[in-house]
């Protein structure tokens, strides 16, 4: 048998076998950048107006299309603690596309004081579609030892159809901020595909989507530094962080640091198989580089790139995984009459009013 021909008949047994093989969420490497993907909690958790588009490339040196588009938008309503988020998602798998399409609108809710909050999150209307190219395939049943594809299959290809489905996802979010000391800690857990959809493409199968959780935390804080050249002091934000996935039967937990010095933005992160894996069982070291591009006096654009490194011998074989980010970010500034009271040490203390209203 041929090598091309051997690469359809592995792919067909690949995307036909889902009582033994189960669907599995994609993964980004800039997940601090795709939050409403994570956790719909995070949707308007900063008072600016943001829109995000992330493209990830997977494998570049394996044949075939493993790319993920992903864009999104939220904004927060001060007057009513509420925050709206919406989001779409395009992932294409192999040879023949096998993609997963979603879009979902969040609405959250936060519960705050000047130095805390707990914000908590949902998606109110998700709607999902697999779908594949079902010509090209080989299966078993035409093959011959010696000749090879000689006869047709008798599978019904107009079986399978797209599935579309919905889905619903739910999350929560707690800050607190020490103003003091400027340090912020953010701890964050979610769960997505709560009623665990149906997704497969032959009606008799009842194949079902794990349902996947998310804890996340990071720890922003500020660094001040003396530049002696220019007899100046600098201010940088470290912010260290994880996240842990875990969707059965695979998990990963990812743990590092990024830092930020105006412009720049530097990032180094690791990745393992799971929260108790030691050191030399990392599947992969994350490097992200990138630049905030300020645009007016209250909006910037953020461009991200990380290249997703496999600690194996893969690496040299898949070339690794490339991912960008764009972010376009408007940031508002707090009104008189706003009940919203959570104080965002970070930005210029000429951003902050406190609120006229007790709560």
């Amino acid at each position: 048998m041929k090598d091309g021909q051997l690469k359809y008949v592995l792919l067909g047994l690949m995307i036909f076998s889902f009582t033994v093989l189960k669907s599995q969420d994609p993964q980004f490497s800039q997940f601090y950048n795709t939050s409403l993907y994570y956790n719909p909690a995070t949707a308007g958790i900063t008072r600016d107006l943001r829109f995000s588009s992330s493209f990830r490339k997977q494998w570049s040196k394996i044949p075939g299309d493993l790319s993920t588009y992903f864009l999104s938008a939220d904004y927060q309503w001060s007057k009513t603690n509420m925050g709206i988020g919406f989001l779409m998602l395009n992932d294409n798998e192999g040879l023949h596309h096998l993609r997963t399409q979603r879009v979902e609108f969040i609405y959250s809710y936060r519960i705050q004081k000047p130095d805390r909050m707990l914000q908590f999150g949902m998606s109110i209307f998700s709607l999902n579609k697999k779908d594949f190219k079902n010509n090209g395939f080989v299966f078993s049943d035409q093959l011959d030892p010696i000749y090879g594809v000689v006869q047709p299959s008798s599978f019904a290809y107009e079986a399978v159809e797209p599935k579309v489905y919905p889905d619903w996802n739910i999350g929560v979010v707690y800050r607190q901020n020490f103003i003091r000391r400027k340090i912020t800690p953010t701890i964050g857990f979610s769960a997505s595909h709560i009623f665990r959809p149906y997704i497969s493409f032959v009606d008799n199968d009842n194949a079902r989507l794990p349902r996947k959780y998310v804890v996340h935390a990071n720890l922003l804080t500020q660094l001040s530094f003396s530049n002696g050249i220019f007899r100046e002091s600098k201010v940088a934000f470290l912010n260290p962080g994880f996240v842990y996935e875990f969707q059965k039967p695979f998990q990963t937990f990812t743990a590092g640091s990024g830092f930020n010095l105006d412009p720049f933005r530097l990032g180094l992160w690791f990745r393992s198989q799971s929260f108790y894996s030691e050191l030399y069982k990392l599947n992969s070291v994350i490097i992200t580089a990138g630049f905030v591009l300020p645009l007016s006096s209250n909006r910037s654009l953020t461009i991200d790139y990380t290249y997703d490194s496999t600690v194996s011998k893969l690496e040299f074989a898949s070339g690794g995984a490339h991912e960008i980010t764009l972010i376009y970010n408007m940031a508002l500034t707090e009104k008189e009459h706003a009940i919203r009271c959570y104080n965002e040490w970070w930005r210029d203390a000429g951003d902050f009013v406190r609120p006229t209203k007790k709560l």
